[in-house]
């Protein structure tokens, strides 16, 4: 197994906005009335949004590869504040997504791994992030010793209401 984390261009763009969309819909079409997450993908997954974000230099996107494939992306926020989180030196890890296919085969774990190498590179103090009440994403953080700071919840328009439900976890590093 050959993980790769590809830094997302212009030029490579629409692969990252592809995946994403793959990724998220075999993922969480049960959030979003009529299974229909366009304010989402609108929102973040769009090639304007993209685009957008690309010019922020506290963004931080990668394709993720496993032995050549586009497997998922990977996307973080440098110093992200939130008053739950005390430290000032933060990643904020905004998307860790992979396709059906290639879930439970350890990429995840070295997209985790990732960030927080690169965390410790630069500084940083804390990893946090949201991660759904129900079902298996909170688990999985937990699995890399992320811990439950606070509740939360999706804001976006048309989630279903039993479904918008979060954790802010966090992880604070050596």
């Amino acid at each position: 197994m050959e993980i790769q984390f590809i830094p997302v261009t212009q030029a490579n763009a629409a692969a990252y906005i592809n995946v994403g969309i793959q990724s998220y819909k075999e993922h969480y079409l049960h959030l979003w009335e009529n299974r229909d997450p366009s304010p989402f993908i609108i929102k973040f997954l769009s090639w304007e949004s993209l685009l957008n974000d690309l010019r922020n230099p506290s963004q931080r996107f990668y394709i993720i590869k496993n032995n050549g494939l586009t497997v998922g992306i990977l996307n973080f926020t440098l110093d992200a504040v939130h008053t739950a989180v005390k430290a000032k030196e933060t990643i904020l890890l905004n998307k860790l997504y992979l396709i059906r296919s290639a879930s439970n085969k350890g990429i995840g774990g070295a997209g985790i791994r990732f960030v927080e190498a690169f965390a410790s590179r630069h500084d940083k103090k804390v990893v946090w992030l949201y991660a759904m009440q129900k079902g298996s994403p909170k688990r999985f953080y937990q699995k890399y010793d992320y811990e439950i700071i606070t509740a939360s919840e999706i804001t976006l328009p048309k989630v279903l209401e039993q479904e918008k439900h979060m954790w802010l976890m966090a992880k604070y590093l050596d």
